[in-house]
């Protein structure tokens, strides 16, 4: 991918696409390749395998912060009979 864009794109991308996993990819250049790919392959598992990295290094770096609507809610979902506890 070129780097002229600031999305890495080729400068004549005037669209691209979103996977599932975030992957921003020319979808007719790069192929699907397989889940295992190293995040260096050219391929679209192999961008979100690297995305993933990017990001989890961030979070081990940085950390998150836990929103505390979202801390109840876990809190409440954990109090009823419906959580199941493996």
């Amino acid at each position: 991918m070129s780097t002229d864009h600031p999305l890495g794109l080729a400068g004549h991308v005037r669209a691209c696409l979103f996977d599932l996993d975030g992957v921003l990819t020319e979808t007719a250049k790069v192929a699907e390749g397989s889940p295992d790919d190293p995040p260096d392959a050219r391929t679209i598992n192999g961008l979100g395998n690297a995305k993933n990295e990017l990001v989890l290094a961030k979070i081990k770096h940085d950390g998150v912060e836990a929103y505390a609507g979202s801390v109840g809610y876990v809190k409440a979902v954990r109090a009823t009979a419906c959580w199941a506890r493996t």
